[in-house]
């Protein structure tokens, strides 16, 4: 968290939150709220075993659960990058219809990944979101305009309210989510287990890239689920690291604040935990577009496009994610 002429601005993994009137408050979990007097959502969970089991669909590499908003529906992408409490809702004809009660006295600004500048947002307080079995309230909402690209097939986000109150277990192959208790839930015996740092609440793991002469290059990399490439690593801060041979200039990706100039090429091969795809698709964004808001996010972007290679599980309360190989790791991968 950084202060800045009287805002708040909180960085999420490809865009940042400029809190007019106070800073997002997290959900209840290990993490305190940075700050501002709204109150945490309330978690209610209504199935007889605790657990929460939502299906998903997976569109353009987004995990994407049905919801409903103030009772009315809504298409959420399920992201680690989001890592504050409650929602972030596009302006479209499914979130004007949940008639959301609008703080007219508090604006948000929201800047991040792109060449441009950031987009103004609106605050909605004291919502009812229901995923499933679970019901969050007094969940705070930042609504902004439809991004161009990004909120064709979704209606918004949701990250923290999740990863901040149980462990999150995506299972790819069943497309299914399951919500556990994070008091009780334990790995299977058969999961490669990945230890994690939270910075600004977002997890950090540590990665090897491989290149064409089979060198390990190590580099610590933001896991972000709401991302839909498998890697993004930034050239000119990972030691011996250079764009591959016939790597071609493009538009990698689209952020917040607009488009991602930069390369994209294939690399030898991940390895994260000891778990390793070959002939990963890697994204090169050019240093002006590295730095979302202008925070630090080290030397990367794990994406989804990598995860889906295996059935994971975030666990925030121990600080580690999980991994099970499942029917899309092959060919190509390894483990040892």
């Amino acid at each position: 968290m950084r202060v800045r002429a009287g805002v708040v601005a909180i960085v999420l993994a490809g865009m940042s939150w400029v809190d007019g009137g106070g800073a997002f408050a997290r959900s209840a979990g290990p993490h305190p709220p940075h700050g501002g007097s709204q109150a945490r959502a309330q978690v209610q969970v209504r199935s007889e075993d605790g657990r929460v089991v939502l299906p998903f669909t997976l569109v353009n590499n987004h995990v994407i659960v049905q919801a409903s908003v103030q009772g009315k529906p809504a298409r959420l992408i399920v992201d680690t990058g989001m890592p504050m409490d409650g929602l972030m809702l596009y302006r479209n004809q499914a979130v004007a219809a949940m008639s959301l009660p609008v703080n007219a006295g508090m604006k948000a600004r929201i800047a991040g990944a792109g060449e441009g500048g950031g987009v103004e947002a609106e605050i909605a307080d004291g919502l009812v979101v229901d995923l499933g079995a679970l019901r969050l309230t007094q969940v705070r909402a930042t609504v902004v305009p439809p991004l161009k690209g990004l909120a064709d097939y979704h209606d918004g986000v949701i990250g923290a309210s999740l990863f901040n109150n149980f462990v999150v277990a995506i299972d790819y192959d069943a497309r299914r989510i399951t919500l556990h208790d994070p008091d009780t839930w334990q790995p299977s015996q058969d999961a490669k287990t990945v230890t994690f740092a939270l910075q600004h609440n977002a997890p950090f793991v540590e990665v090897a890239v491989l290149d064409a002469t089979g060198k390990r290059i190590p580099a610590t990399v933001v896991v972000d689920l709401g991302a839909g490439h498998p890697i993004s690593l930034n050239l000119g801060k990972i030691d011996g690291l250079k764009a591959p041979d016939g790597a071609v200039r493009t538009i990698v990706g689209f952020g917040v604040s607009g488009r991602l100039p930069g390369q994209v090429g294939r690399i030898a091969g991940l390895d994260l935990g000891g778990l390793t795809l070959r002939n990963v698709v890697a994204t090169f964004p050019d240093r002006e577009v590295q730095r979302p808001g202008g925070e630090n996010y080290r030397d990367g972007n794990l994406g989804n496009q990598f995860l889906q290679r295996f059935n994971v599980a975030f666990d925030y309360r121990n600080h580690r994610l999980t991994l099970v190989p499942n029917a899309s790791a092959s060919p190509g991968s390894s483990s040892t």
